[in-house]
């Protein structure tokens, strides 16, 4: 009679992930989605040793036992003795449509070559650029209260650091970045603020301070907050937000959904927005 395979225990896969860096151990592969393979075939040692099984997307777990190249045991151990920082990297990849719009609130917004929405700062930006009139190349940062960067994205490509009390959560065509308490990114004049209009904003913890999805082809939808000084800029589902310290309510930019769109023809060097 077979004996049954017991489960691989919670601790081993989390210190393999960590281990991988949070994605597919091998350096040539961004996936995040993982396996864990065992170099010493289960078959015959009959082990779940951290020290000799890895993470793996299903893609090179494949290869691993079918692929025309072959990845052998000794490549697998050496991805194993990679050290890794700890920082999350991801890509933001948008399928070309007949036109290309950045979705803020109920207001969409595009340009020939792109455009860069606005700019708080070196650490508070949000805009994209346009290559061969299809490709999106989104390029964004945002930092927590202290001004410190939380994330970064430059033309798709994203990284954020392993600081304490942020997390970063995907699935194919959507990301977030969650705070374990919204003080950490927005201060509290912000929220009084937003919440004239919004009564609900930031007042629960699943929801997200930065969001990113790809809707359809060439249709990106971008929710967050980008705070320096007494200015903040902020987007949710319903609205494109400039909140000043001291004024009762924010300043709203609003439209109809995806057929309400801000062309700005201007270069990319300049911001759609002026905001101070």
């Amino acid at each position: 009679m077979a004996t049954r395979r017991p489960d691989v225990s919670r601790q081993v896969k989390r210190a393999l992930f960590r281990e991988a860096g949070n994605k597919c151990a091998n350096p040539g592969c961004a996936n995040w989605r993982t396996h864990l393979h065992h170099i010493a075939e289960w078959v015959v040692y009959q082990t779940h040793d951290a020290a000799h099984m890895i993470a793996i997307c299903p893609t090179c777990h494949d290869a691993v036992h079918n692929g025309p190249l072959i990845i052998d045991d000794e490549t697998l151990y050496s991805w194993k003795r990679i050290s890794r920082t700890g920082d999350r990297r991801d890509h933001v990849y948008v399928e070309p449509g007949d036109r290309v719009l950045m979705m803020l609130g109920s207001l969409a917004v595009t340009g020939d070559q792109g455009v860069t929405v606005f700019e708080l700062g070196d650490n508070n930006r949000l805009g994209f650029r346009v290559v061969d009139g299809d490709v999106m190349l989104v390029n964004l940062q945002i930092a927590d209260v202290g001004g410190h960067e939380v994330l970064r994205i430059v033309d798709g490509h994203l990284r954020m650091g392993p600081g304490a009390g942020f997390r970063y959560d995907r699935v194919p065509g959507r990301a977030a970045v969650f705070a374990d308490d919204w003080r950490m990114a927005c201060p509290n004049w912000v929220m009084d603020i937003m919440r004239v209009d919004e009564p609900e904003f930031a007042r629960n913890v699943d929801d997200p301070i930065f969001e990113i999805e790809v809707v359809e082809p060439g249709l990106l939808r971008v929710r967050g907050l980008w705070v320096r000084g007494h200015t903040a800029v902020v987007v949710t589902r319903e609205r494109l937000a400039v909140v000043s310290e001291g004024r009762a309510r924010p300043l709203s930019l609003m439209g109809a959904g995806k057929d309400s769109v801000l062309k700005f023809t201007g270069p990319l060097t300049t911001a759609l927005f002026g905001f101070r």
